[in-house]
């Protein structure tokens, strides 16, 4: 949506989009809660590929490596933390109950 559009919004289009919005994060959470027991039945299962009538589910295992900040950060300089770190900023949208 342009930039000018979302400024002409009234204030009940603005309400109505903040509660859309909260609507379809609930929705989100309540089938996002369905798909992880789904899955979890799956991992139970184990690894394998398991058929359906539409799409198929293959459950395999992975490993995944992960650098320790707090360990780096005691390695490192200060000089050299700031020769590899990059900063980025964006914006963000909380949603709270009223």
């Amino acid at each position: 949506m342009a930039l000018a559009a979302v400024r002409s919004l009234s204030a009940a289009a603005l309400v109505r989009n903040i509660d859309k919005l909260g609507a379809l994060n609930a929705e989100i959470a309540r089938l996002s809660k369905e798909a992880d027991g789904i899955k979890s039945m799956l991992k139970d299962l184990g690894k394998g590929e398991y058929p359906g009538k539409t799409f198929k589910a293959v459950v395999s295992e992975r490993e995944a490596c992960r650098l320790d900040s707090a360990k780096v950060k005691a390695l490192l300089s200060a000089t050299d933390l700031m020769k590899v770190t990059s900063v980025s900023k964006s914006l963000a949208v909380s949603l709270y109950d009223l």
